[in-house]
């Protein structure tokens, strides 16, 4: 009888096992497994987008619970793409690329009352990695709105570049990206110098890539 009970339940066992496969292998699990991936980047890229931006405290436009607001403005230009020279990132960037592509501009995006836009230079570097420089800035109603925003939070000053302040930001990751960040502001201007290239192949050291995004800095027009 105890015998009989035993297999019995060995037999319950293997049946729940093939049950549990044949679950895993279903496409309705798949799809299901699929979806909950979907969701869960999402939520991570809502986090890198929230912890990314500043706390903007402009006047509330009705969007949101909180009342930010983020919206493109159309045929506006902020002419940041003329803020630097594709022969200057060349000349500075020296031998540790072998080509650098003219400047992409964005549109300019509102994000409750400062203006943003960015210039991009794609750059292949030395050991055939897609990277980029680019130049992002924040224009603010005033400098009260600037110094409010928190923009520079986190940074460590970097002595002064043509007499504007700039701060120095610790390397972070966005993705498979590693980005070297020096800020400059002016008047009620944000400008943003961005070296971006593959976390798993550094052509540029934290170290190096400060140091010529000082240079490139020296040359902008703000």
């Amino acid at each position: 009888m105890a015998g009989a009970k035993k297999k019995q339940q060995s037999t319950s066992k293997r049946t729940a096992t093939r049950k549990k496969t044949s679950l895993l292998r279903s496409d309705s699990f798949r799809k299901k497994a699929v979806l909950l991936l979907i969701v869960l980047i999402a939520v991570g890229a809502i986090a890198v987008f929230t912890w990314v931006l500043p706390k903007y405290n402009g006047a509330k436009s009705g969007v949101g619970a909180d009342g930010f607001s983020v919206y493109e403005m159309k045929g506006a230009d902020l002419g940041v793409a003329n803020s630097v020279s594709k022969e200057d990132v060349q000349r500075i960037l020296g031998d540790q690329v072998k080509s650098v592509s003219d400047v992409k501009k964005s549109g300019v995006i509102n994000l409750n009352g400062a203006k943003g836009q960015t210039a991009t230079f794609p750059i292949v570097t030395k050991r055939d990695q897609q990277a980029s420089f680019y130049v992002d800035v924040l224009e603010y109603k005033n400098v009260a709105a600037l110094e409010d925003s928190g923009v520079t939070k986190g940074t460590v000053s970097a002595g002064k570049i043509n007499d504007s302040p700039a701060y120095y930001m610790k390397s972070n990751k966005l993705g498979d990206q590693r980005e070297t960040t020096l800020l400059v502001s002016k008047g009620a201007k944000s400008y943003k110098f961005v070296i971006a290239q593959p976390r798993q192949n550094i052509t540029i050291s934290e170290a190096e890539g400060l140091e010529k995004l000082i240079e490139i800095a020296k040359t902008a027009k703000l």
